[in-house]
């Protein structure tokens, strides 16, 4: 909540891409921008959802639907060239220049937000971590079939396609201040902040045994983690009541019954960009559909049985897969409060 006198607004939508910041679009966040001539700054974070964030994480590491997560190369082949192309480029930039026409003010400033890298890619120990959405774990060996094993190679492939797209939006913002807005566009980095907060870090040398839920110092969720919500505050207990809340329906209007969902076919082809509609279209198809490649864990649907009858008999602390909690699913990859607390220090360091 903003302090009083404070006009404060909220107006990102989670899975949002550029089309739904212009101007003119259905869900424009600029046209619902209210009282622009009374605003002294806005933060932005754009083109994560448009370079597929969502279908790099599921197809690289998370598996979300089994053998339909689709390829990891395949999946950071289109980011990047999505990075390296005019469209993304061009549509981001006309977000901004919108955004400060509409504001009307000289002094007015836009500090656009970059991505944190996923991993600390120095160490191996990780290579025997999985954050396979059914069964994430460290393992002693490597298990037959695509885990999604989240090998150094790997670790280094996802980072190298956030930081390209953070240089792409470092180019775009230097680009819009050259064409005469004199440095009232700002990028922000929150890399800095972001060391040893990473998944696969070291905890006084030694390395964390990933996943690790309780470790306060990972700024970033993974599905079903909780926050790590400074204790004692407003903030902390609604999100700890909201998430009870949401635990004890059990899957009730939040993610559907997926045994009678009846809309796979209609999921695998939306368009939507929600992460936690995407979630609960894969793990629907995860548990009805069965697929063709046998190289992948097919542990979704006796996982899903075991946890409704849990459900059922009233025992959620059972529950292996919270996979109805729509807010867990959204925030996976996010940053957890302390992460946003990182990005506040990130702004004010360049303010």
């Amino acid at each position: 909540m903003a302090p009083p006198g404070i006009d404060f607004q909220n107006l990102p939508c989670s899975g949002a891409v550029v089309g739904e910041v212009l101007r003119g679009g259905e869900k424009s966040q600029i046209d619902s921008w209210q009282n622009p001539q009374k605003a002294d700054i806005a933060t932005i974070s754009i083109g994560g959802n448009d370079i597929g964030f969502y279908n790099i994480l599921t197809a690289c590491v998370l598996r979300v639907g089994q053998g339909f997560a689709g390829d990891c190369d395949v999946a950071l082949s289109k980011a990047n060239e999505m990075i390296q192309g005019r469209d993304l480029r061009n549509d981001v930039a006309s977000a901004l220049q919108q955004i400060m026409e509409k504001s009307g003010r000289t002094g007015f400033k836009i500090y656009v937000t970059g991505y944190p890298a996923f991993f600390n890619v120095d160490t191996l120990y990780c290579d025997y971590t999985t954050f396979y959405y059914w069964e994430p774990g460290h393992h002693f060996f490597h298990h037959p079939g695509d885990w999604a094993y989240l090998l150094q190679e790997r670790r280094r492939k996802l980072n190298n396609v956030v930081m390209a797209l953070n240089r792409m939006l470092l180019e775009v913002v230097d680009g819009v201040n050259r064409n005469g807005w004199t440095q009232r566009a700002i990028f922000v980095d929150p890399n800095p902040q972001y060391n040893g907060h990473r998944f696969c870090e070291k905890d006084a040398g030694r390395d964390v045994r990933e996943p690790d839920e309780k470790r306060e110092d990972t700024w970033l969720f993974l599905s079903g983690w909780p926050d790590n919500s400074l204790p004692g505050t407003a903030s902390a207990a609604r999100a700890i009541e909201q998430e009870r809340k949401a635990i004890s329906m059990g899957p009730n209007k939040t993610a559907g019954n997926l045994d009678g969902y009846g809309l796979v076919g209609a999921c695998m082809d939306s368009e939507t960009h929600d992460w936690a509609q995407l979630i609960a279209c894969d793990v629907a198809v995860a548990t009805i559909v069965t697929s063709s490649n046998n190289s992948a864990p097919n542990l979704a649907k006796s996982i899903y049985r075991k946890d409704l009858a849990a459900i059922a008999k009233g025992d959620f602390e059972a529950v292996q897969v919270p996979w109805y909690v729509p807010t867990r699913s959204a925030k996976t990859f996010h940053p957890k409060t302390l992460g946003q607390l990182a990005y506040k220090t990130a702004i004010m360091n360049v303010w």
